[in-house]
């Protein structure tokens, strides 16, 4: 059975939603750190704001909301691992309201706190620090 032909409108309203919803990342990939809302989206897309959530879902399979926490945690992460910032500074400076909303989101996402996190990503560091300074003794002394 051949798959079904596709009307020159139809194409005309898919790349009007892909548009929109490539609009919204790209607002949403820039402007994580601050507070968003669906009416700002809408005014970034043309799409009324209570059908943001469901064309953002239709094609990335989460919802709006869940995408911005997304980014917000990656970065959020990133951060985690590489800088020597406060927890409570690195919710706030990530688009998180408070440390607590960090918190569940990120154990939500993680299983484990941001302090759990941290202190496992430091453990590693400290364990590869010791086996390349190990590694380096022997080449020195195998010389």
């Amino acid at each position: 059975m051949p798959p079904k032909e596709i009307t020159s409108t139809e194409m005309a309203s898919n790349k009007k939603k892909n548009d929109a919803v490539n609009k919204i990342i790209q607002y949403i990939d820039k402007n994580y750190k601050n507070k968003i809302s669906l009416e700002e989206l809408s005014n970034v897309s043309g799409y009324n704001k209570s059908y943001i959530s469901q064309i953002v879902k239709l094609n990335l399979g989460i919802n709006f909301y869940e995408y911005l926490t997304r980014i917000r945690l990656r970065e959020a992460t990133y951060a985690l691992a590489n800088l020597e910032e406060k927890i409570s500074d690195i919710a706030l400076s990530y688009g998180f309201s408070d440390v607590k909303s960090f918190n569940t989101a990120f154990r939500g996402s993680f299983g484990k706190t941001p302090s759990e996190y941290r202190k496992q990503i430091s453990i590693k560091k400290d364990s590869q620090q010791l086996l390349t300074e190990k590694n380096t003794l022997k080449k020195n002394i195998g010389s």
